[in-house]
This record gives C-alpha cells, sequence and structure tokens, in this order.
C-alpha cells in the first residue's frame, strides 16, 4: 500500500502507511497557515513559514520544504519517538535525550521509523 493523497477530509494532505506495526500512518494535515504532521500515535509537528510576507506558493514551497527535510530524517531512521504515560515527543538519535535514554535507564523507550527500539 502506498501514500494516500487526500481523503474525505479535504485538509488530509497525505498519508504515509507504517512499515512497523509499532506504528500508525504518519498523516500530513494542511491547517491553511501550517502543516501539521502527526507521527503515527506518538507525537505531531507544526510547521509553519515565520518569515516576511511573501506570496502564499513560496510560503507553501518554504513549509514543504521543511516538511520533506524532517520526513527524511524520520525514515532514515535518524529521529526517534517516545510515549510514556500522558507525553510523547521526538528527538535527533545523536542528541542529549538519545544518550540519557541509553545511559541513564530511563523507562521511557523510543522507537524508530524501522520499528527499532532505542533503550
Amino acid at each position: 500500500m502506498g501514500i494516500e493523497y487526500g481523503t474525505g477530509d479535504t485538509n488530509i494532505i497525505a498519508t504515509i502507511p507504517p512499515i512497523h506495526p509499532s506504528w500508525a500512518p504518519i498523516v500530513l494535515r494542511d491547517d491553511h497557515v501550517e502543516v501539521t504532521v502527526f507521527y503515527g500515535h506518538f507525537t505531531h509537528e507544526h510547521y509553519k513559514y515565520y518569515g516576511e510576507d511573501m506570496p502564499a506558493d513560496a510560503r507553501a514551497k518554504a513549509i514543504a520544504e521543511e516538511v520533506v527535510e524532517e520526513l527524511a530524517l524520520v525514515f532514515d531512521d535518524q529521529i526517534a519517538f517516545w510515549r510514556k504515560r500522558h507525553s510523547s515527543g521526538m528527538f535527533p538519535i545523536s542528541s542529549l535525550e538519545a544518550h540519557k535514554l541509553r545511559h541513564h535507564g530511563d523507562t521511557a523507550s523510543a522507537t524508530l521509523w524501522s520499528g527499532r527500539e532505542l533503550s
């Protein structure tokens, strides 16, 4: 199953199916002034152009480039996702959070897009 573009909900840009059962789909939603990317059941991020006034097509291009760059890191297993009780988030695997998770026995574990666990 490949990427689905749009759905009955006209705000959905695309739905990317998971490659591992620990994930739900990644959903990209157009919120008119920003794009919200829902990373499965883990977390979501808002992508918005904060620069000077510019034409709508240029803003859309800037947002799209940022989303594509982030998704490339996700698909390359460079971003880890975690969920613990009522909180969740994401972080680069080279970051301090990843170091703490690996070396200090934090009770949360983190999952990569491939399904591999960091703990």
